[in-house]
C-alpha cells in the first residue's frame, strides 16, 4: 500500500487572472495563456467559467466536441472525467513515456467511450496531445478489428448495465490486450462477480456475444460476434487502484447539450458513486511503481495507491467487501439509543447498567441504598 499524502495543489480558476478574448469560429472564447485553457464567454449559473478546449504546444486551440451519438445510450451515461482526476495519474502516465522513450505528445492515448471530447481538452493541457477519442461506436470496432492503434487506454466507461453492461464489456476486451490501462469507476465494480472472473481469472474465462448490425446494409441480418476470445493466459498483472484524498472528490459534468429534460440541465454536477482509478501498467507495471516508491513521482497529489482491494482504505471499499470495517457507533447514534429505552426498544442504557454493577458499581441508586447512605454520614456527623 503506498500513501502519497502531501499538500494538494488544484488549479482553481483565479479571477484575477488575465484572459483574451479570441473569436474561434463564429464564438468569442476567454482563452488563459499561463494555463493554456480556453473557456467559454458565458458563464454557468453559479458564475463560474467554462472550460470548453485547450491551446496545444503550438497555441492551437483544440476544442471539446457537439456531437450526435450513433448508437443508444442512457442519458445519464453523458459525464465528463474531472480535470483532477486526470491530473492523479499524470505522473504514471509521465513514466510510461520513459519507459516507451517517447514525449507526451507522441504517447498514443485510447478513450473508446465519446461524450464530449472532454478528454482531449484534460489531457491535452498536460501534454498528452495524441488522444483519439471520436464519436463512434467501441464494440463495433471490435467486431470490425478496427480499434486504433494505442499505447495506453484512459477511459471513463458508461456505468449502466441495461441493456448492456459496458464494466464487464470493457474489462472483457482489456483482458485480451497487452497494453496499460487506467479505467476510472465506481468503487462496487471490483466485487462483481464477472470483473473478477475476468482480472482474477477465479473462473471458466469470460466470453460474451452481443448482436451487432451489419454495417454494408441495413437489411442484412444481425450478426453474433465475439466480443473476446478465449484468453491462453492473463495478459495483463493484477491491477492497483490509484484513489483521491476523499471517496467523492471526483465530481462528475454532465455537457448541457446532452440533456434533454429542464430537470437534468439543472443536474449537470454530479457524484453518485465513489469513484476511483484502477489501473495496469501491463509488462512496465513493476518498473514504473518501483519508480514512484523510489522518487515519489506522486508526491504533491495527496493519493493513495493501493495494490490489492483489500488495501484500500476503508471509506474506499464497497459495502460488499468482507474486509470492509463497520462504523463504530457515534455519541449521536449513542444518545438516540437511550431515548429508545421507552418504546420498546433496546437503546445503548439498556445493557449499561449491568455492566455497571459487574465493575461494583450499585446498580439500583434509590430507596434502601440512598437511606443507608445518609445513616453513614449522620453517625460520621455526631463523632
Amino acid at each position: 500500500d503506498i500513501d502519497i499524502d502531501e499538500d494538494e495543489d488544484i488549479d482553481d480558476i483565479d479571477e484575477g487572472e488575465s484572459l483574451r478574448g479570441v473569436v474561434f469560429g463564429d464564438d468569442l472564447v476567454l482563452v488563459n495563456d499561463r494555463k493554456k485553457e480556453v473557456y467559454s464567454s458565458i458563464r454557468n449559473d453559479e458564475g463560474e467559467l467554462v472550460a470548453i478546449g485547450v491551446l496545444d504546444a503550438k497555441g492551437t486551440i483544440i476544442m471539446q466536441q457537439r456531437e450526435e451519438h450513433p448508437w443508444e445510450c442512457d442519458e445519464s451515461d453523458h459525464c465528463e472525467t474531472p480535470d483532477l482526476a486526470y491530473k492523479h495519474i499524470v505522473p504514471l502516465l509521465a513514466l510510461l513515456c520513459k519507459e516507451l522513450k517517447k514525449a507526451r505528445s507522441e504517447l498514443r492515448i485510447y478513450d473508446p467511450y465519446f461524450c464530449a471530447g472532454g478528454v482531449r481538452v484534460h489531457l491535452g493541457k498536460y501534454g498528452f496531445t495524441n488522444v483519439y477519442n471520436k464519436c463512434e461506436d467501441f464494440y463495433k470496432t471490435i467486431a470490425e478489428e478496427t480499434v486504433p492503434t494505442y499505447d495506453a487506454i484512459v477511459t471513463n466507461p458508461p456505468y449502466s448495465s441495461v441493456p448492456q453492461d459496458h464494466v464487464v464489456d470493457l474489462v472483457a476486451f482489456l483482458a485480451t490486450q497487452e497494453k496499460p490501462w487506467f479505467v476510472v469507476q465506481p468503487n462496487y465494480v471490483y466485487t462483481k462477480e464477472d470483473w473478477q472472473t475476468i482480472v482474477f481469472g477465479r473462473l471458466l474465462p469470460y466470453i460474451r456475444e452481443k448482436k451487432v448490425e451489419s454495417a454494408s446494409s441495413s437489411t442484412s441480418p444481425s450478426q453474433v460476434v465475439r466480443l473476446v476470445s478465449e484468453p491462453k493466459k492473463r495478459m495483463h498483472p493484477l491491477p492497483f487502484y490509484v484513489t483521491p484524498l476523499t471517496p467523492r472528490a471526483y465530481t462528475y459534468i454532465a455537457p448541457e447539450h446532452l440533456r434533454s429534460s429542464l430537470a437534468k440541465k439543472k443536474q449537470l454536477k454530479t457524484s453518485p458513486f465513489v469513484t476511483f482509478w484502477f489501473c495496469s501498467l501491463a509488462r512496465h507495471q513493476a518498473s514504473i511503481l518501483d519508480t514512484v516508491v523510489k522518487e515519489r513521482s506522486m508526491r504533491g497529489l495527496q493519493v493513495s495507491i493501493a495494490m490489492r482491494p483489500r488495501y484500500l482504505k476503508n471509506e474506499f471499499k464497497d459495502g460488499k467487501d468482507k474486509t470492509r470495517r463497520k462504523k463504530k457507533k457515534t455519541v449521536a447514534a449513542v444518545k438516540k439509543g437511550e431515548t429508545s429505552k421507552g418504546n420498546g426498544k433496546r437503546g445503548a442504557s439498556s445493557g449499561a447498567m449491568p455492566n455497571a454493577h459487574k465493575r461494583g458499581k450499585p446498580a439500583d441508586r434509590s430507596g434502601k441504598h440512598d437511606s443507608a447512605i445518609k445513616q453513614r454520614k449522620n453517625k460520621k456527623n455526631k463523632k
